[in-house]
């Protein structure tokens, strides 16, 4: 199981694949990480998903391993207009964003 070849992390993760020349047998495409390691808890196979930034509350509980130091990774952003008039509502919401990933994903232990 893998991230759909199509969206941004699936063709990082067939990039990875390749270059490390690893063959696999695809037995089905998903678009979200969540879903896959749902199927991956269920025993129906292993992945490549991203370490999401923001975990879900209710993440499933699957070993994770790291693909090493060239792992692919990806730049997350926030882009609007300057001159927007909720721009103020953008900047609260990103500053929450950067607060929750620094505490380590929705629901993690608050000070």
């Amino acid at each position: 199981m893998k991230p759909h070849r199509t969206a941004v992390v699936g063709a990082l993760i067939d990039n990875w694949l390749l270059s490390n020349r690893i063959q696999v047998n695809e037995t089905m495409e998903l678009d979200s990480p969540e879903a896959i390691a749902g199927m991956v808890q269920a025993n129906l196979g292993v992945s490549i998903v991203p370490d999401l930034a923001v975990k879900p509350e209710d993440h499933v509980q699957v070993k994770r391993l790291s693909l090493g130091p060239d792992a692919p990774t990806r730049t997350l952003g926030l882009v609007y207009h300057n001159d927007q008039v909720k721009t103020q509502a953008t900047d609260v919401v990103f500053a929450a964003l950067l607060q929750v990933i620094e505490q380590g994903g929705v629901g993690a232990a608050k000070s």
